[in-house]
């Protein structure tokens, strides 16, 4: 985190900084604006966080209701399942100072939108959308900050994310339950509706029906299934699984690398909320490490995932009922989850720069059989109908 200051107004694209306004905002952002105000010829003031930040590491925070509340800020990333993941540490904080103030967790405006903007019940934290302004953030008692907590760690036995969160956060992870690991999901009563309005209307679908819900993609190729095994896997569940709808969830720009898809599944591009709601009343999730697999795991629904640059045991191993297929290959897991980038530390896989110019999707990955998939969906349907009946 920086502190940012010009004598001209400051844009991030998503949102303005008054000129002369002191806010904090991400390593990255400062970079972005650095580069701007550059090319511009205006002076840019960046300061580093260390005089300013009161690092929160598992003390007291206190009780509200005698006056003796400490006020704790926390900032993560802006990833989707980035945001989900720091959810269960504010959860197990929660539970481990129930007198205290609600955590603040600031997020990347766009992703706050999307996420947090409409109420969700039961959260035990509060949101604000950032930047945030330099006297906001002095006004907290103690900053919990969770970045480059595995986006740079490339260590093969770098343990599970969460774990390692609430280690930064003072707690023992080993004394905290797995229930109280799991993400906190903002979905309420109108995701719900808009989810049921949509399989009913859009897609015909019978509430009676089980069905799956397949995140076609994550947001960059390294942990994203090939398009043709993909493709694959969905004409093999088809096979086993005909009376069962399978609705493909992703961005655009993700099904127009994985099509065409097969003429039996339902292609569904949709506000982050409702599939949140979506996961809730599937009887099976398919996703690669994003953001769908941490939702199945915070909502308790049956969850297939697919592993390969980063193993289960990292992301995972507290989700119940998640079944993890993981591509085995000598190089896996790595860690590396971007495909180069000039903006990140991350440069991408060798093997594929080197091997496969021209294909950028991780060869761990891809040695899970599609077959394997579509037989471990089955056998999660299946269950579930047995439950059910």
């Amino acid at each position: 985190m920086k502190i940012v200051t010009a004598d001209c107004h400051l844009d991030l694209g998503y949102c303005r900084i008054p000129a002369g306004q002191r806010t904090v905002v991400s390593d990255g952002a400062a970079i972005e604006l650095r580069k701007a105000l550059d090319a511009e010829g205006e002076p840019l003031r960046i300061s580093g966080m260390g005089h300013y930040t009161r690092h929160y590491c598992g003390q007291d925070l206190g009780s509200l209701e005698a006056g003796t509340g400490r006020r704790l800020l926390v900032w993560r990333g802006c990833g989707i399942g980035d945001q989900l993941m720091v959810t269960g540490v504010l959860r197990a904080l929660g539970v481990a100072f129930p007198d205290a103030p609600k955590p603040v967790l600031y997020s990347d405006p766009r992703l706050w939108r999307q996420m947090w903007a409409d109420p969700a019940p039961g959260l035990p934290f509060h949101t604000r959308p950032e930047p945030i302004p330099f006297e906001d953030w002095r006004r907290f008692d103690y900053h919990l900050v969770l970045a480059d907590m595995c986006e740079a760690d490339s260590e093969p036995d770098q343990g599970h994310t969460v774990d390692r969160m609430l280690w930064a956060a003072g707690l023992d992870p080993d004394q905290v339950p797995a229930r109280l690991k799991i993400p906190c999901v903002p979905v309420n009563d109108h995701d719900r509706r808009a989810a049921r309005e949509l399989l009913a209307d859009v897609l015909a679908w019978d509430a009676a029906r089980p069905s799956v819900l397949w995140q076609v993609a994550s947001s960059t190729p390294i942990r994203s299934y090939r398009p043709a095994r993909l493709r694959l896997a969905m004409e093999r569940l088809h096979a086993l699984l005909p009376d069962v709808p399978i609705v493909a969830v992703g961005r655009d720009c993700e099904f127009r690398q994985v099509a065409p898809l097969p003429s039996f599944v339902t292609p569904v591009s949709a506000p982050v909320r409702l599939l949140f709601a979506l996961v809730e009343q599937a009887a099976c999730v398919v996703a690669p490490d994003s953001c769908l697999a941490h939702a199945a795991g915070g909502l308790r629904r049956p969850c297939v995932g697919l592993w390969g640059s980063f193993s289960p045991s990292w992301r995972a191993a507290h989700y119940p009922d998640h079944v993890a297929l993981q591509g085995r290959r000598e190089c896996a897991p790595c860690g590396i989850h971007e495909c180069g980038s000039s903006q990140r530390d991350d440069p991408g896989c060798p093997r594929c720069k080197r091997q496969t110019p021209d294909d950028p999707y991780c060869a761990a990955l891809a040695q899970i059989d599609p077959d394997e998939v579509a037989a471990a969906v089955a056998s999660v349907v299946a269950r579930q109908r047995q439950e059910t009946d």
